[in-house]
């Protein structure tokens, strides 16, 4: 199980980076550490707003 975290996941760079990232095959979670919230929606995705919850 390969894993990616992104910090700064909302940001300019990071959004894309997070949405390539979910559309490829070699990633089975990508955690996005973030100030805000995250817009995109995927299984794959855990949010650090929603882990602290």
């Amino acid at each position: 199980m390969k894993k990616a975290i992104v910090l700064g996941a909302t940001g300019l760079v990071g959004s894309h980076l997070e949405s390539r990232l979910v559309e490829s095959t070699g990633f089975d979670q990508v955690v996005a550490v973030t100030r805000r919230p995250v817009e995109y929606t995927s299984e794959v995705i855990q949010d650090s707003h929603r882990l602290r919850s």
